[in-house]
Order: C-alpha cells, then sequence, then structure tokens
C-alpha cells in the first residue's frame, strides 16, 4: 500500500511549503494519506508521535494503556502531575495535546489494534513488547504490504528495526538534492555532447548518472525523452555525452538539464528471520581498543 497510495494535489502549498522544500511535493502527498498506528506512548512514543503528526499524515492512531507514573513526568512533556494524580492511561492523558498540534490530522486511541493491523499504512513500535505479539504484527504487516517499524530508545542507547516488506520502491536513497544546470550548447553526433553552465551553482555532476531535459529549443525530441544515461567528459567537465543526437533537430537554444534518479527496489526480511538469523545482518567489526565497547554493546542488543 506504501509504494500504491495515490497522490491526489489536495495540499495547501502555501501552509506546508517548508515541508514541501524538505521533502518534495510527492512525498508530502503520500504522507498526507497515510493511516499510521504508534503503540507506546512514554518520551521516545510521544517524541515521534509529535513530529510524525507535524508531517501532517491523514490519521494517527495511539495505544498505551499503562497508568501514568511520577517517573513519566521527566521525560514525556504531555503529562502533568494530574494525570498521574488521576491515574490516566498514557494514550489519554496525551489525546488532547497531540490532536492540537495538527487539525488537519485525526487522532484516534485505537485499543484494538491487533484486529485492525491491515487497515494501517505503517505501524510503529516504541515500547518492549512480548516477541510473539511483534512477530504477529510484523508477518500481517510484511503479508499485506504495510510498513512497520520497531524502535527503542534505552538511556544512551538504542536501536530502530524496519521492514517495508517485499519489493518495497525506495524513491530516493539519500535524499540529496538534485542538481539543475542551464544549457550551452548540444552536439547534433552519434556521441551527443551537452555543455552546461555552471556558473550560477556550486553542485557538480557525478561522473555518471542520468539526466532529464526541458525548455530545449530546436532540439525538441529531448525535451520528451526518457532519462539520459550520461558520462563526464574527462577532458572538459562541463561537458556531458548523452548518446546518438544525429536524427534529432539543430540545437537552437536554452534548456534545461536536471539530475534524474531511479528508485531503488528492497526486500525486506520480517523481525522474526532476522532474530533466528541475525548473522548476515552483523556489522563487520573493528576489535580495535577504541571500537570494543561499541561492539560489545551491538552484541547484547
Amino acid at each position: 500500500m506504501l509504494n500504491n497510495l495515490e497522490t491526489q494535489d489536495s495540499i495547501d502549498h502555501d501552509k506546508w511549503s517548508r515541508q514541501i522544500r524538505a521533502y518534495g511535493i510527492e512525498i508530502t502527498k503520500i504522507l498526507s494519506n497515510l493511516k499510521i498506528l504508534i503503540l507506546g506512548l512514554r518520551g521516545f512514543g510521544v517524541e515521534i508521535a509529535k513530529n510524525i503528526i507535524l508531517s501532517n499524515p491523514n490519521q494517527v492512531s495511539i495505544f498505551d494503556d499503562e497508568i501514568c507514573k511520577i517517573n513519566d513526568l521527566g521525560c514525556n512533556y504531555f503529562l502533568t502531575n494530574d494525570d498521574v494524580i488521576y491515574k490516566k492511561r498514557r494514550d489519554e492523558a496525551c489525546f488532547k495535546k497531540l490532536s492540537e498540534l495538527n487539525p488537519s490530522t485525526q487522532i484516534i486511541i485505537e485499543n484494538n489494534y491487533l484486529s485492525k493491523i491491515k487497515e494501517f499504512d505503517v505501524v510503529i513500535i516504541t515500547e518492549i513488547m512480548n516477541s510473539k505479539i511483534i512477530n504477529k504484527i510484523n508477518k500481517e504487516c510484511h503479508e499485506n504490504k504495510r510498513g512497520f517499524i520497531y524502535t527503542l530508545s534505552l538511556g544512551l542507547m538504542g536501536f530502530a528495526f524496519s521492514d517495508f516488506g517485499p519489493k518495497h520502491k525506495i524513491l530516493d536513497k539519500t535524499g540529496a538534492e538534485k542538481g539543475k544546470f542551464y544549457i550551452s550548447n548540444i552536439t547534433k553526433e552519434k556521441k551527443g555532447k551537452v555543455t552546461l553552465d555552471f556558473s550560477h551553482t556550486n553542485k557538480r555532476l557525478k561522473q555518471h548518472g542520468y539526466l532529464i531535459f526541458k525548455e530545449i529549443e530546436g532540439m525538441i525530441e529531448l525535451n520528451s525523452s526518457e532519462p539520459r544515461f550520461y558520462e563526464v567528459n574527462s577532458d572538459n567537465k562541463n561537458e556531458v555525452f548523452i548518446g546518438d543526437t544525429s536524427d534529432y533537430n539543430e540545437y537552437l537554444g536554452g534548456g534545461i538539464a536536471e539530475e534524474f534518479i531511479y528508485h531503488i527496489e528492497m526486500n525486506y526480511k520480517t523481525f522474526e528471520e532476522n532474530i533466528i538469523n541475525p548473522v548476515d545482518n552483523m556489522m563487520k567489526f573493528d576489535y580495535s581498543e577504541k571500537k570494543k565497547e561499541e561492539n560489545n554493546y551491538y552484541i547484547l542488543f
């Protein structure tokens, strides 16, 4: 479902302009359709809930039926002394303030989440839970292509496990800003050569990759073409070779070349598979004195 969400443009571009600049419009649209379940609302869980709600998903369901305790006040900034005195559940005590963060996101206390896992796009567990329950939730998420995240913060230590199912598409692995460059010239030949103008930017192209072209005059065939593989000219870093342009119209002027990144596909293992056989995912350890303590912590986890 994460890979197939509809992304109608119902986004208030003015209201969410900062997020659009940070995440991009497509990711912002996807976020606005998500239904997310968060299990656990101690300090770590409520921080996750706050940040997710502020990113404007469609719905956030919460569950934490533990009674508020005095030590909760040191880490959950939404709880008060009254919540402890009147023995409120953590989710009920946090509900009002979480709801006030973003009126566009519906907040629900979900007591029957185990029977509704398929209704959520992402399930996030932030508490230590019985492994049978974790495996049950994760298995249902995995089989139905729902996102699953199990994460804990334990003092100075913590971990995060994610399973986004089989054939999960990652649109942009690094999130690095894509370069946009003005075009000075394009040759019409078997090894078509594009000259780029870098005077307006400090960004440079990698040795090879993909480019899409826009607003070119004359050689308009490039404006509607699929992303073109390029290779930087080793003799002139301002030039890239993009393949055969000999049958195209003459280049007359203008145009923009923009970096394009193809999505990659990931096949995740379930939590149970990783627990049974963690070796494939173990870090390569550096057993020097400096790293020994870190390695031991990792093994303990």
